[in-house]
Formats: structure tokens, sequence, C-alpha cells
């Protein structure tokens, strides 16, 4: 009985220390990036001016990345992150749609509106 208390003890300990470790590098904080489709262009929310910027990210963070349509025309718009598996169909005009990611690599990936070519970025995961 002994023994068994003792390993589980030590698993329960081994357990503690791991999740101790992922608080250590932030990866339990999650991150919220408002991306906005406009005028051809994808921009950050608070940066019109910037358009198609670079979004960079944090491997294993959790982000929320929240894709909001400003056009005002009914222009549909689309959302793709390739190397993530985000696929966003399609949203209209006035519409928000999220979704959330947990990088797992470093690199640089691409952000894309496939049904306009110009509404393209890059990810970067650090």
């Amino acid at each position: 009985m002994r023994t068994i208390s003792s390993k589980l003890g030590l698993l329960l300990f081994a357990v503690i220390g791991l999740v101790a470790c992922d608080s250590k590098t932030g990866d339990a904080s999650k991150v919220r990036i408002v991306i906005v489709a406009k005028d051809q262009a994808f921009h950050l929310e608070g940066q019109p001016d910037v358009r198609n910027p670079p979004i960079t990210l944090k491997r294993g963070q959790i982000t929320e990345l929240v894709l909001r349509n400003d056009d005002p025309s009914r222009i549909l718009h689309c959302f793709s992150i390739s190397g993530l598996d985000v696929k966003i169909s399609s949203i209209d005009s006035g519409q928000t749609v999220s979704v959330t990611v947990r990088p797992a690599e470093r690199g640089t990936l691409t952000y894309a509106c496939l049904m306009h070519p110009s509404m393209a970025g890059k990810l970067i995961v650090q």
C-alpha cells in the first residue's frame, strides 16, 4: 500500500510541476485580436491605415481571432490561415465571427480572404 501511495504522490507532484511550468510561460492567458475587413483589405482594430498588417502570435498561446466585416455595401469576405486549419467561409457586411487558435509551431503563415486576392498578409508565430 505504501508503494502505491508513494507512486501516486510522485505522479501528482509531476503533474503539478507541468501545470506550474505552463503557467510560467504565459500559455494560460488568452489574447484577443480583432481583424477588420474593409475596402478590399484587412486591418487591425484601431489601425485603419495599415493594410494587411503582419499579425504576431506566440507559440502555444490561446488566441481569439475576431473577424469583423465593416464593408458597408454587402461585400462578402472569408478568412483562412494556412497551416492552422482556420477557414471562415464567408461573412456579410456588419457580421462578426471569431475563431480560437493555439499555434503549436513557430514560423510564418499566410492569412487571406480567398474571394479577394489583394486581401492577404503574414501571420508570424514566435
